[in-house]
């Protein structure tokens, strides 16, 4: 993607995914997507009840009750392997700046 002669990075995220049987709709986008060389994380961010119930209580994963929303656990899982995925793009991401802005100055 460019924009005002600059190149600005982008990757996809699949989101509200089911846990199990995804339907062939699901799958053929994802089929899609990878034949066009879309960039894909490769965690998906699942369609649980945890993550609309923070609409409602406010707050953070670790702050919901147990005995109003099931599988906290999971959640709070699918939700760090997601930031744990993006983290280690945006330094990959500034890795790749420093060795490209090293690499014109000392050319």
């Amino acid at each position: 993607m460019r924009a005002q002669n600059r190149q600005i990075p982008y990757v996809l995220l699949m989101s509200r995914t089911r846990i199990v049987a995804k339907p062939r709709t699901a799958r053929f986008i994802g089929t899609q997507l990878a034949k066009k060389n879309i960039p894909m994380l490769t965690e998906e961010i699942v369609e649980r009840d945890a993550f609309a119930s923070l609409f409602m209580t406010g707050g953070d994963l670790h702050g919901l009750d147990p005995c109003e929303v099931n599988n906290i656990d999971a959640v709070i899982a699918n939700a760090s392997a997601f930031a744990g995925e993006v983290v280690a793009l945006l330094e990959a991401s500034e890795i790749s700046k420093k060795e490209a802005t090293h690499v014109k100055t000392s050319a």
